[in-house]
């Protein structure tokens, strides 16, 4: 024990304490020298990662769409956009059914997913 009632475990605490709150105010000193925009990119880059969490964590095996005929939903989709930019009609695709083409009007894929289920 010292003379002046501190032991030497006492010192090196606080000498660790000293140390620790010095590197927290140079990190947080760095952390405030960034610019907004990053702030404000890793916001968004966060806020789309909890909406979008269940999928983000299964992008390589989910696609979007009716079970069993995903990418006829992310043809349809892309078919919506296209007729409505070539001004067409987005319930009729001349590219199904071809030469006569096909209404799109009612598309049966959810009837067939609810006969599979019963």
């Amino acid at each position: 024990m010292s003379s002046g009632g501190l032991d030497e475990a006492s010192l090196d605490g606080a000498r660790r304490d000293k140390g620790i709150k010095k590197s927290a105010r140079a990190i947080l000193s760095r952390l405030r020298a960034f610019p907004p925009e990053v702030w404000i990119f890793f916001f968004y880059l966060a806020f789309t990662l909890f909406l979008t969490w269940p999928l983000i964590i299964h992008l390589r095996t989910s696609v979007y769409g009716y079970p069993g005929d995903n990418l006829g939903a992310i043809w349809m989709n892309w078919w919506v956009k296209n007729a409505g930019a070539m001004g067409g009609s987005a319930t009729f695709s001349p590219m199904i059914g071809y030469p006569f083409g096909s209404s799109l009007g009612f598309p049966l894929e959810p009837l067939v997913y609810l006969e599979s289920r019963f």
